[in-house]
């Protein structure tokens, strides 16, 4: 049976790493330089996940209640307040 690469990004070449997590495929790219893997690097190590799971989670209960009428402007703002420090 032959491989194909139809299930490949349409940017990406066949050398191009596929498996992974998303940073270290960037990181191993062929068009990132290095100036590119350090900066990549650099803002890697200062995300935390769970804080952005947090967030994200919390926005999204921001967006629902507003969406459905469940929630005053004040609300909102105290709510963002919070996750925003």
């Amino acid at each position: 049976m032959r491989q194909t690469t139809d299930h490949l990004h349409p940017l990406a070449s066949p050398e191009t790493p596929t498996t992974g997590h998303p940073h270290r495929r960037a990181d191993q790219h062929e068009a990132v330089t290095g100036e590119d893997q350090a900066i990549l690097a650099d803002t890697y190590s200062t995300i935390k996940p769970a804080a952005v799971r947090r967030q994200i989670q919390a926005l999204t209960t921001e967006l629902i209640a507003l969406a459905t009428g469940k929630n005053t402007h004040e609300e909102s703002l105290a709510g963002r307040r919070r996750w925003c420090r």
